[in-house]
C-alpha cells in the first residue's frame, strides 16, 4: 500500500535520484583508479614506445572502450571527483529508463520498484572506483538498450512501424559505440521480438536485421583479435552451467550479507535454481515474465561466454561487475514485476524495502 500510495504521487520519482545519492555519497573521498592513471599518462605523452604500445593486437580491445575519456579529460585533468559525478548521473539516468521500461511490461509502482532496487547500486560499485573503463560506459550501454528494446516492445504490441525503425537505429548505434559491451545487446531483440511479437514467422524475419548488425560489429572485434584465451582452448560446460545459475543467484545475495566463498557459491546456485524455477512458473501466465526469464538466462549466458573468450576461467559470481550488473538489471525488473504479484502480501513491502538497504550499505 505504502508503494502504490508513493508510485502516484508527483515526486515519486525523486525516490530514484535519492537512492542513488545514498549509495554512493561518498564519493568524493575517491581517487582515480590506477588504470585511468595510466590512460591519462598516455594522452598526455604521445612517446613512440607507447604509440607502439596502442597498436598491439590486445589493446585494441580498449581502444574503443575509453572514447569518452580523452573529452573528459580536457575539462577535469586530473581532479577526479568531476568523473565521479558524471558516473553517478549516469547510473541514475539509466534509473529512469528502466522506470520507463519497466512501465511497458507492469504497473507505475512496479516500474518504481525496480528502479529503487537497480538505483540501490549492488554491482554499481564499480562505476565509482574504475571510471576510465568500466564507469559510465556500462550505465550508457543499459540507457539505449533499455531505449531500443523499449521501442522494440512498442512496435512488438502495437505493430508500428517507427518505433521498430528507433529501435534498430539504438541498436546499431550501442553495437558500433560499445563493441566491447556488443554481447549484452544480442539477446535483448531477439527475446522481445521471440515473446511478444506473432505470427513467430514474421518476429524471425524481423530479427535479421538485428542479428546482421551485431555479426557485423563481432567480425570487426574479432579481427581486432580481442580474445586472449590461454588457461583452456575446451568450453567448461559444467563450469559454465553454474556460472549462468550462480551469477543469477549471487545478484539476489546482498554484498552486505558476507559469506565465505566456500559457502558462497553452493548458496549462490540453490537460490539461482529457485528464481529460475519461480520465473518459469510465473512465464506461462505472463509475457512480461516470460521476457524477464529469457532476459535473465542469456544474458547469464552471454556474460559467461564473454568471459572465457576474453581469456579469463569462469566464475560463479564473477567480480567484475560491468558483467554482473546486467543480471542484476533483470533481477530488479523481476522484483518491480513481483510487486505487482505479490504486493497485498503483508511484508512484501517491508522485504523490498530490507533488500535495498542492504544493497545500498
Amino acid at each position: 500500500m505504502i508503494v502504490q500510495k508513493l508510485a502516484m504521487r508527483k515526486y515519486a520519482l525523486a525516490l530514484i535520484p535519492l537512492i542513488g545519492i545514498l549509495a554512493f555519497w561518498q564519493i568524493y573521498k575517491l581517487y582515480l583508479g590506477y588504470e585511468d592513471l595510466a590512460l591519462f599518462y598516455m594522452l598526455q605523452h604521445r612517446a613512440e614506445a607507447l604509440a607502439e604500445l596502442a597498436k598491439q593486437p590486445n589493446f585494441n580491445i580498449y581502444r574503443h572502450h575509453f572514447w569518452l575519456i580523452p573529452w573528459q579529460f580536457k575539462l577535469f585533468d586530473y581532479n577526479p571527483l568531476p568523473y565521479y559525478i558524471v558516473s553517478v548521473l549516469t547510473y541514475i539516468a539509466s534509473g529512469f529508463m528502466l522506470y520507463w521500461f519497466t512501465r511497458k511490461l507492469a504497473s507505475p509502482k512496479s516500474a518504481l520498484v525496480a528502479a529503487a532496487v537497480f538505483m540501490s547500486g549492488y554491482f554499481g560499485l564499480e562505476t565509482i572506483w574504475w571510471s576510465a573503463f568500466n564507469g559510465h560506459q556500462t550505465y550508457l550501454v543499459i540507457i539505449l538498450l533499455l531505449a531500443s528494446t523499449g521501442f522494440l516492445i512498442e512496435y512488438a504490441q502495437k505493430g508500428k512501424l517507427p518505433n521498430y525503425l528507433v529501435s534498430l537505429v539504438l541498436f546499431a548505434l550501442t553495437v558500433f559505440l560499445f563493441q566491447f559491451r556488443a554481447f549484452l545487446l544480442f539477446f535483448p531483440p531477439l527475446i522481445t521480438l521471440g515473446v511478444f511479437r506473432r505470427p513467430v514467422k514474421k518476429a524471425i524475419y524481423e530479427a535479421l536485421p538485428f542479428i546482421a548488425i551485431f555479426a557485423l560489429a563481432i567480425v570487426k572485434v574479432a579481427g581486432s583479435g580481442v580474445s586472449n584465451i590461454s588457461h583452456s582452448s575446451t568450453l567448461p560446460i559444467l563450469d559454465g552451467i553454474k556460472a549462468v545459475v550462480g551469477n543469477i543467484g549471487a545478484s539476489v545475495v546482498p554484498l552486505s550479507i558476507f559469506l565465505k566463498e566456500e559457502l558462497a557459491i553452493p548458496i549462490y546456485i540453490v537460490v539461482g535454481l529457485a528464481g529460475i524455477g519461480l520465473l518459469a512458473k510465473q512465464a506461462k501466465r505472463s509475457q512480461a515474465w516470460a521476457w524477464v526469464l529469457g532476459y535473465l538466462i542469456l544474458t547469464s549466458a552471454a556474460t559467461a561466454g564473454s568471459v572465457f573468450l576474453g581469456g579469463s576461467p569462469i566464475l560463479v559470481y564473477e567480480n567484475s561487475v560491468r558483467f554482473i550488473t546486467p543480471i542484476f538489471l533483470g533481477i530488479a525488473i523481476a522484483i518491480g514485476l513481483s510487486y505487482d504479484h505479490f504486493g497485498k502480501q503483508k511484508y512484501t513491502a517491508s522485504i523490498i524495502c530490507g533488500f535495498i538497504v542492504l544493497n545500498v550499505i
